[in-house]
């Protein structure tokens, strides 16, 4: 993997085809968590538009798959996508929800889609760049966010200190090898996830130093932390 960097257009980062399917694979997981599915919501190739994906159609559609009504999700990850409004006065968080989560949704299915979208475009001629616009970054870099906060969610991460215990446990060389099969495919499981997170991370700190460096300088430049 290149990070992201400016270039004339916008910025450019470079996956290869294996971190490009594994990526993918995972914000179609968390599209399908928000209620929707990349066949709802991505238009068949012969039937597209030709300039592109059709945001309001699939606005639509994810609107049309959400729940009926605003309850709190039962999956933490979700409720991390999806947080209450209010700790401290349950009626007022489940009015906002109810009165947002739908736009939420939209706004969050719409992203990770031209994410998804972005990542199936290389290959051919573009070899593996992941071009994109400049207009384009913050939505990327929101849905980045929310993926990493799906992740964090399943690594049991919640604060800066955990982050840091897992890149300190991914950088071992010999990780410790449980010899229960269930705790190993855990363990497995747990390291795949751990670098997948790394790796984004790393690629969203990457886009969001190149988008500041865009700013004037005496801007703060901070590292995402958990989800953000």
């Amino acid at each position: 993997m290149r990070p992201f960097a400016a270039v004339a257009h916008g910025y450019r980062a470079v996956l290869d085809p294996v971190e490009r399917q594994v990526i993918a694979s995972i914000v179609a997981e968390v599209v399908e968590l928000l209620g929707a599915t990349l066949d709802t919501v991505v238009p068949d190739p012969d039937e597209a538009d030709p300039d592109g994906f059709d945001r309001d159609e699939a606005g639509q559609l994810a609107r049309a798959v959400a729940p009926p009504s605003a309850t709190v999700p039962d999956d933490t990850a979700v409720l991390r996508l999806l947080p209450d409004a209010s700790r401290d006065d349950p009626a007022v968080s489940e009015e906002f929800r109810r009165l947002t989560e739908g736009d939420l949704r939209d706004a969050k299915v719409r992203r990770l889609v031209a994410f998804w979208r972005l990542l199936q475009a290389g290959g051919g001629a573009a070899g593996d760049r992941l071009d994109l616009a400049r207009d384009d970054a913050s939505d990327l870099a929101a849905a980045l966010t929310d993926v990493r906060l799906v992740l964090a969610d399943r690594l049991g991460l919640s604060d800066d200190d955990q982050v840091e215990a897992l890149y300190t446990e991914l950088e071992r060389d010999e990780p410790d090898r449980p010899t229960d099969p269930e705790t190993v495919e855990d363990a497995q499981r747990r390291r795949f996830l751990g670098s997948v997170y790394t790796l984004l991370t790393y690629l969203q700190e990457s886009l969001l130093t190149a988008m500041l460096r865009d700013l004037p300088r005496d801007r703060p430049r901070d590292r995402p932390g958990v989800g953000g």
